[in-house]
This record gives structure tokens, C-alpha cells and sequence, in this order.
């Protein structure tokens, strides 16, 4: 050892290799910083791994970056930590890709901060997956945006969860898109909110579906608005349920009405109330309707009358029965008359009865008769009187005869004369004596002859006499046999003289003795000759004394024979002397006969 120190630096640069390996290591440990320093690169390749290891921190430190530079990959991994700790910046530069490679887990560790620093893009290139990914959480902070920017993706693979969270948001930033896209899950997770806000839009442009939806609900949230603009319909799709409820209201507002056209049913069925009161009119009328379909009926209620108005056509005629039940009457109400008119019979149907109030009298009024039928009954009762009145004469001759019979009597009594006069004989016929009992003098003075004729002899007796008493001549001459029949004697003495005598001989032979009997003597004096001469015996049988009297001479004349031999003893006692004195001579032998 002493003898080796005793060289000068000319006799050790002189020393060949095959002399350099034959030292013991006391004898390299031994050497002088001037000696170190002499050693030529071939000779120092000499030297075997013990050697090397044998070498201190201050000889290591000692060696010229030419000598660094020459050591071979065996030599380099003879190195202790403490001598790679030694290096300098300089020497540090001077290492090989190949010597870099070399390194192993533990000496890579023993790396300062400083010397990460000044390697060189092609150096960090050198360096394996698993190299990179034993190196300590201050040195991955201590690498240089462009030393992070040089990585490949197979190196940024050998990175933990921890140690990318140790990256600054500066060298975050570094990275280039497709980097960023090669970053696992598990990376992606080691984000902290503010590097996943710290993201590029460019960066966030190049994030697979499937790292978007390896995100924490907490770091979705962290995007910015500007790099959600960015994500196209694929990265979006990837997104699940539970993400898309995690999403502000402002981040939800900021989407294009191409990116929600993107988002799966499931996905839009999943946004909270408060998420979609963020949608503008002209997100919510981007939406699919597969989409639209997809609402919750709690989501369609918490639309505001502002987004229900922005619904189109299309959308409003696929809501489904639950949603359209579902929507509030305010919204309802703000419906435009477009949008009622694409409203399904189904989904007409299934209004409830505050709903039907909510609609308003032009809504009402644009129903389709397909619409219209589509309608219960209670349903019908639901609308207010004032609704009632927007009725088309078109719309109320589409309803159904049990739809017309469910109308309250309060509903029928305002129908105008010109929608009662919409109403087929079907719909009248389907009518309730409690209906009919409704109508006004004037809703019963302007019924067709035609409606009257289709009347049921039950209907008939459910006419209020008043009703009766303003029967035109027409519509009384629209009554058939059956008809005239069915009328309670107090119908009877409620038609008028008018009425009376415009009554065919037909009607009239309708008549039960009970109903002849109930006529007044006004009544019987306004009957013709005709209609006296046309009286059954079954008839005359049941007029009273009072109205044998009321008969003028020239009724009397017109009866038949037959008929004054049928009258009774006490009908008989009915005639006055003058009356008697106005008879033919037949008509006295067929009264004294």
C-alpha cells in the first residue's frame, strides 16, 4: 500500500490494465485524488467490481468525466450508493444511457436531487420502467419539465399511484397528451383536485373513456368547464352513473347539446334534480328522445315551466304516461299550443284531474278529436265550466256517448246553443235524466228535431215541464208515437196551446186516456176540428166533465158518434144546453140512445 502511494502520477497512468486488476483493494483504496486522476480510460476499465467498490467517496468524486464516462456497466454497478451520492452535477453528465441502465434500484436512490436535475433527455430515456419506479417521491418532484416531457409511456408505466402524485402540477403540465393517456387508472387516481384541475384541455382531449371513468367522482368535479368542452361523445359515454350525479351544476350547464345528445338514457337518468335545473332551453331541447324517455318522473317534475316550454314536439309526444303524470300543473299550464297538440292520447289519459284544470282554454281548443276521445270521464268533470265553453263543436262531437253522460250537470247547463247543437243522436241519447233536467229553456229551445227524435222515452220524462212549455211547434212535430207516449201528464199540461194544435193525429192517437184527461181546458179548446174528430173512444173515456165544457160548439161537432155513445152519465152531465143545441141529430140519438 505504501509503495503504491509512492508512485508518481506518470508511473500510474503508465499501468496497464491486466497491472490495474492484480491491486488489492487496500491498494486502490489507497491511492491519491492524483493518482485516481492519472489512470487512463482503458486501464480504468481494468478494474474489477470489487475495486471499484473499494474506491471512496472522495476518489470517486476524484474522476474526470472521461473516466466516468469510460466505466463499463459491470464497473458501474460496483459503485457504492455513497459513491453515486458523491458525484458531481458534472460527472453526473458524463454518464452513458448505457451506464444509466445499469444503475440498480438502490443506487438509483442515492441520487441527489441536484444531479436528477442535470440529466440530459437522452439519459432519462435510459432509464427503464423499473428504475423510474424506485426512485423516491423527491426525486420524481425534483425531475425537470423537460426531462418529464421526454418520458415514454413505457417509463411513465413504472410509475406508482404515489409517486405521480408527487408531480407538480408544473411538470404535470409537461406531459404531452398521449402521456397523459398512457397514465393507469390507478395513476389517474393519485391526482390530487388540483393537478386534475391543473390539466391542459389538450391534455384532458387525450384521457381514454375508460381513465375518465377511473376517475373519483371528487376529481371529475375538479375539470374545469373549459377541458369538459373538449371530451368528445366517446369519453363522455364512459362516464358512470355515479360521476354524473357528481357533477356541478356549473359543469353540467357548460356542456354542449352534442355532448348530453351523447350520454346514454341511463347516464341523463342519473343527473340530479339540482343538475338538470342547470340545463339551459337549449340543452334541454337538444335531448334525445330516448333520453327524454329516460327521465325519472321525479326529474320531469323538477323541470322549471321555463325547460318544460323548451320541450319540442317530438320530446313532448315520447314522454311516457308516468312522466306526463308526473309533471306539475305550473308547467303544464306553460305548455304552448304546439306543444299540447303532441301530446299522445295516451299520455292525454293520463293527465290527472288537476292537470286537466291546469291546461288552458287555447290549449284545450287545439286538441285533436283523437285527443279528445282520449279523455275519462272524470277527467271530463275535472274541467272547469270556462273550459267547458272553449270546446270546439268539433271536439264535442267526437266524444263518446259515455263521455257525454260523465259531464256534470253543471257542465251540460253552460254548453253554448251552437256546441249543443255539435252533439250527434248517439251523444244525446247518451244523456242522463239529470243531464237533461240541467238544460236551460233555451239550451232545450235550440235542440234539432233530429236530436229530439233520438230522445228515449226515459229522456222525455227527465225534461223539466218549463222545458217543455218552449218547444217549438217544429221540434214538438219531431216527437214520435213512442215518444208522445212516454210524456207524464204534467208534460202534457205543460205544452202549449201552440204545441197542442200543431200535434199530428198520429201523436195525438198516442195519447193514454190519463194524458188526454190531463190536458187543460185552454188545451181542449185549442184542439181542432181534425184533431177532436181523432179522438179514440178510449180517449174521450177520460176527458173530465170540466173539459167535455171547455169544447167549443164546433168541437162538438166534429165528434164522432160513436164516441158521445161511449161517454159516461157523468161526462154527459158535463155538456152545456148549448153545446147540446150545436149537435146533429146524430149526435143527439147517439147521446140519448
Amino acid at each position: 500500500t505504501t509503495q503504491v502511494g509512492a508512485l508518481t502520477t506518470t508511473q500510474v497512468g503508465a499501468l496497464t490494465a491486466t497491472q490495474v486488476a492484480g491491486l488489492q483493494t487496500s491498494d486502490v483504496a489507497a491511492l491519491t485524488t492524483t493518482q485516481i486522476g492519472a489512470i487512463g480510460t482503458t486501464t480504468l476499465r481494468g478494474l474489477l467490481p470489487t475495486q471499484i467498490a473499494a474506491l471512496t467517496t472522495t476518489q470517486v468524486s476524484a474522476l474526470t468525466t472521461t473516466q466516468v464516462g469510460a466505466l463499463s456497466a459491470t464497473q458501474v454497478i460496483g459503485l457504492e450508493t455513497t459513491d453515486i451520492a458523491a458525484l458531481t452535477t458534472t460527472q453526473i453528465g458524463a454518464i452513458s444511457t448505457t451506464q444509466i441502465a445499469a444503475l440498480g434500484t438502490g443506487q438509483l436512490r442515492g441520487l441527489e436531487t441536484t444531479d436528477l436535475a442535470v440529466l440530459t433527455t437522452t439519459q432519462i430515456r435510459g432509464l427503464a420502467a423499473a428504475q423510474l419506479g424506485s426512485l423516491t417521491t423527491t426525486q420524481i418532484g425534483a425531475i425537470t419539465t423537460t426531462q418529464v416531457a421526454a418520458l415514454t409511456t413505457t417509463q411513465l408505466g413504472g410509475l406508482n399511484s404515489t409517486q405521480v402524485s408527487a408531480l407538480t402540477t408544473t411538470q404535470l403540465g409537461a406531459l404531452a397528451a398521449t402521456q397523459v393517456g398512457a397514465l393507469t387508472t390507478a395513476q389517474l387516481r393519485g391526482l390530487d383536485t388540483t393537478d386534475i384541475a391543473a390539466l391542459t384541455s389538450t391534455q384532458v382531449a387525450g384521457l381514454a373513456s375508460t381513465q375518465l371513468a377511473g376517475l373519483t367522482a371528487t376529481q371529475l368535479l375538479a375539470l374545469e368547464t373549459t377541458d369538459l368542452g373538449v371530451l368528445t361523445t366517446t369519453q363522455l359515454r364512459g362516464l358512470n352513473t355515479t360521476q354524473m350525479a357528481a357533477l356541478s351544476t356549473t359543469q353540467v350547464g357548460s356542456l354542449s347539446t352534442t355532448q348530453l345528445g351523447a350520454f346514454a338514457s341511463s347516464q341523463v337518468a342519473a343527473l340530479t334534480t339540482t343538475q338538470l335545473g342547470a340545463l339551459s332551453t337549449t340543452q334541454v331541447g337538444g335531448l334525445g328522445t330516448t333520453q327524454v324517455r329516460g327521465l325519472t318522473s321525479t326529474q320531469v317534475a323538477a323541470l322549471s315551466t321555463t325547460q318544460v316550454g323548451a320541450l319540442t314536439t317530438t320530446q313532448i309526444a315520447v314522454l311516457t304516461t308516468q312522466q306526463i303524470a308526473g309533471m306539475e300543473t305550473t308547467d303544464l299550464a306553460a305548455l304552448s299550443t304546439t306543444q299540447v297538440g303532441a301530446l299522445t292520447r295516451t299520455s292525454i289519459a293520463a293527465l290527472g284531474t288537476n292537470q286537466v284544470r291546469a291546461l288552458e282554454t287555447t290549449d284545450l281548443a287545439v286538441l285533436t278529436t283523437t285527443q279528445v276521445a282520449g279523455l275519462s270521464s272524470s277527467q271530463l268533470q275535472a274541467l272547469t265550466t270556462t273550459q267547458v265553453g272553449a270546446l270546439t263543436t268539433t271536439q264535442l262531437g267526437a266524444l263518446t256517448s259515455i263521455q257525454v253522460g260523465g259531464l256534470s250537470t253543471t257542465q251540460v247547463g253552460i254548453l253554448t246553443t251552437t256546441q249543443l247543437g255539435a252533439l250527434g243522436t248517439t251523444q244525446v241519447r247518451g244523456l242522463s235524466t239529470d243531464q237533461l233536467a240541467a238544460l236551460t229553456t233555451t239550451q232545450v229551445g235550440v235542440l234539432s228535431t233530429t236530436q229530439i227524435a233520438a230522445l228515449t222515452s226515459t229522456q222525455i220524462r227527465g225534461i223539466e215541464t218549463t222545458d217543455v212549455g218552449v218547444l217549438t211547434t217544429t221540434q214538438i212535430g219531431a216527437l214520435t208515437s213512442t215518444q208522445m207516449a212516454a210524456l207524464t201528464t204534467t208534460q202534457v199540461t205543460a205544452l202549449t196551446t201552440t204545441g197542442i194544435v200543431a200535434l199530428t193525429t198520429t201523436q195525438q192517437g198516442a195519447f193514454s186516456s190519463a194524458q188526454v184527461g190531463a190536458l187543460t181546458s185552454t188545451q181542449v179548446a185549442a184542439l181542432t176540428t181534425t184533431s177532436v174528430a181523432a179522438l179514440t173512444t178510449t180517449q174521450v173515456a177520460g176527458l173530465s166533465t170540466t173539459q167535455i165544457g171547455a169544447f167549443t160548439t164546433t168541437q162538438i161537432g166534429a165528434l164522432e158518434t160513436s164516441d158521445i155513445a161511449a161517454l159516461t152519465d157523468a161526462q154527459v152531465a158535463g155538456f152545456t144546453t148549448t153545446q147540446i143545441g150545436a149537435m146533429t141529430t146524430a149526435q143527439a140519438n147517439a147521446l140519448f140512445a
